[in-house]
């Protein structure tokens, strides 16, 4: 039997253009304090873009820390969409999605799934079955994408994104 398959991961998994562009900018405003070793970090994730096909983080030949990743990367909640983002034709997410429409057989994790039944069935291509693996993991994946987790570093994160898009302090206190 003939078929295609694709991996999905969630779009945090992939480099983001537009923010790898940001994040050389002299007044760039970051969720986590970046290492010294920045600079140096975000040239080699600028020569894994232009060489890169998939944008895959996996696929990196030297990994990056945590907080230069987040500097790179995007979440759903940050990403504009591909019709709104200067880089939205070159986007890494969107070329992966466009191959999970192709495909056969998508396979995604847990986590992405979820993130698919919370988003009203947005975030995957239709599909007619589902085969989950270690599914006893299943449930405390589905509790942490179903749940709310309010934290000091969430506020802190929220915070960040607002002013990205230009939100103040100022815009949010009462006339």
């Amino acid at each position: 039997v003939r078929f295609s398959f694709a991996l999905l991961k969630g779009r945090a998994n992939y480099l983001c253009r537009a923010k790898l562009q940001a994040a050389g900018a002299p007044d760039a405003l970051f969720e986590q304090p970046v290492a010294a070793n920045f600079p140096r970090q975000l040239e080699h994730l600028r020569a894994f873009a232009e060489h890169s096909t998939t944008g895959d983080r996996s696929e990196l030949a030297h990994e990056v820390n945590g907080a230069t990743w987040a500097a790179v990367s995007s979440s759903s909640i940050e990403c504009p969409g591909k019709a709104d983002c200067p880089e939205g034709d070159a986007c890494f997410a969107e070329f992966a999605r466009d191959r999970a429409r192709e495909a056969s057989i998508l396979v995604v994790n847990h986590a992405l799934y979820c993130a698919h039944l919370a988003s009203g069935a947005n975030v995957l291509p239709d599909h007619d079955l589902v085969v989950f693996d270690e599914a006893h993991a299943l449930p405390d994946v589905a509790t942490n994408a179903f749940g709310l987790d309010l934290s000091p570093i969430g506020l802190r994160q929220l915070a960040t994104q607002l002013r990205r898009v230009g939100v103040t302090r100022a815009d949010t206190d009462p006339v």
